[in-house]
């Protein structure tokens, strides 16, 4: 039987080359474990699933479509981010040393942020497990009993309250550095060298944070995209609970 992973304080996954290692050693149980890896994949795609319908009409508004599709792919995503993690763990100490402050900040909080959404699915996957019948499929009523067996788990929803408010700080983080000067250029005359060192991903991601977010904040659209996303996932929460 397998036991939950412990559900940390999002301060406490630390910098990003020690939260980006308890990512890779939730992929690695997952990797030895094929019916874990099987019920983590089907969770993801539901999840994924649930916000595209929630946000449905976001995805298509002009300004606020693509920040919204942005948080899908990114952050919400059931596709596999060991490749970006891989390389994000590479040059972690790098990006410490290297790039402004405001910059480090951002990229440590996605490290931690990625941290605690893998061991929530992890735990997730794993009570789903334990308690599923044989072939099984998700649905809303699975999903929320599994959520709200685990609200005895310390840590569980207060780490769920943390991971909308990291998301939110995220996106607010992404949008200020569209104002520093010089920044964009200079993650501009990175690509080449990122290519060259095998960091096309983590550079695709940073570009596209970027951009997206600026030309959000240019349309004055941020805080309504963010005040979406904020009460449409606080009654998520709720109605998990409930």
């Amino acid at each position: 039987m397998l036991t939950l992973p412990t559900i940390r304080n999002l301060e406490a996954y630390g910098t990003i080359a020690q939260a980006l290692s308890v990512v890779e050693h939730l992929r690695k149980q997952r990797h030895t474990h094929p019916e874990l890896a099987k019920r983590t994949e089907s969770l993801r795609q539901w999840q994924a699933q649930r916000f595209r319908n929630t946000y449905t009409d976001v995805l298509k508004d002009p300004h606020m479509g693509p920040a919204a599709l942005f948080f899908l792919t990114e952050l919400y995503s059931e596709q596999d981010f060991s490749k970006r993690d891989a390389q994000f763990a590479r040059i972690a100490g790098a990006i410490e040393r290297l790039f402004p402050q405001a910059v480090v900040q951002t990229a440590t909080l996605l490290a931690k942020l990625h941290a605690l959404s893998e061991t929530l699915d992890a735990c997730m996957a794993i009570q789903w497990l334990d308690q599923a019948k044989e072939n099984d499929d998700l649905n809303l009523n699975i999903y929320q009993s599994l959520w709200q067996s685990l609200m005895n788990v310390p840590g569980y929803a207060q780490a769920r309250q943390q991971q909308l408010h990291a998301t939110q700080d995220l996106g607010l983080q992404l949008q200020r550095h569209t104002k520093v000067p010089g920044l964009r250029f200079m993650l501009t005359m990175m690509r080449a060298p990122a290519t060259a060192a095998g960091l096309q991903d983590l550079q695709r991601f940073l570009e596209r944070g970027f951009d997206t977010f600026g030309q959000l904040g240019k349309a004055g659209k941020v805080p309504k995209f963010l005040a979406i996303v904020s009460e449409r996932e606080a009654a998520w929460l709720a109605k998990m609970a409930a």
